[in-house]
């Protein structure tokens, strides 16, 4: 059975994304496997303990990162699920690019499907191109689906859409503030 590879980061765009993966799924009977790569601030140590409001026990800002993150991906497969397809669920730690690829190595899917806002110039330069790096490097193709904020999307980011923010990764965030 063919699997398509769906690096996911939970912002709005993540809809465009889906859409894409499933009509390709659909149209080759293939298996999706939703992927989110979580990562820390870089202000915040990777060690550093955590005490969220509403649980006692302290943690890492790592695993409160990847619980919520769990949690999020476990609904968009049921979602997903319920359109019918078989999907699979990964959740890693690093760098997205490099995570992205490192992945489709190991597991060899047969597509990969990524958003882009498809930045030139000096946008980006200073953004990086996840979705250009993951294209170099990949061993299989990459389908890239081209969008654009939503109306109403303040941010100027989908990495870190404001839509897209786990209360986990506020709170995070809040904790690498200070």
């Amino acid at each position: 059975m063919p699997t398509i590879l769906v690096p996911i980061d939970y912002s709005d765009c993540t809809r465009d994304v889906l859409a894409q993966a499933e009509r390709l799924a659909a149209a080759l009977g293939a298996d999706i496997e939703l992927m989110h790569i979580v990562q820390l601030p870089p202000e915040v140590p990777p060690g550093a303990m955590f005490t969220p409001t509403y649980n006692p026990t302290p943690r890492t800002a790592i695993q409160h990162l990847c619980d919520a993150a769990q949690k999020r991906l476990e609904g968009l497969r049921a979602v997903v699920s319920a359109r019918g397809f078989t999907v699979k669920c990964t959740l890693e730690v690093g760098g997205v690019s490099d995570m992205v690829v490192k992945h489709a190595e190991e597991t060899s899917p047969d597509f990969i499907v990524m958003g882009t806002h498809g930045r030139r110039g000096i946008g980006r330069l200073m953004l990086g191109s996840v979705t250009e790096s993951v294209i170099r490097s990949t061993p299989c193709p990459v389908v890239v689906t081209r969008f654009q904020h939503h109306e109403g999307c303040a941010a100027r980011s989908c990495t870190w859409c404001i839509e897209g923010l786990s209360d986990a990764q506020h709170d995070v965030e809040a904790l690498a503030l200070g």
